[in-house]
């Protein structure tokens, strides 16, 4: 069996995001999720935190009032 990783999730007013850490499974990528909003289709991939998190900021405007991060383990 494996690990499954801890995930973070993104909230905005304009949506909600999962974050997958990299594990074997997503070949050592970065994944994420549109939970909420239809922000985009499927699962997007990166290869470093930095690209991953200014893609999540991109799509949710995380720096405006209302915004959150959670964490989940």
């Amino acid at each position: 069996m494996f690990a499954i990783p801890s995930n973070k999730i993104y909230r905005s007013d304009l949506g909600t995001i999962s974050m997958i850490p990299p594990s074997y499974i997503s070949d050592y990528s970065y994944e994420i999720y549109c939970l909420e909003g239809d922000l985009f289709d499927d699962i997007e991939r990166f290869k470093t935190l930095h690209e991953a998190k200014e893609r999540i900021d991109s799509l949710l405007r995380l720096n405006t009032p209302g915004s959150e991060i959670l964490d989940f383990k």
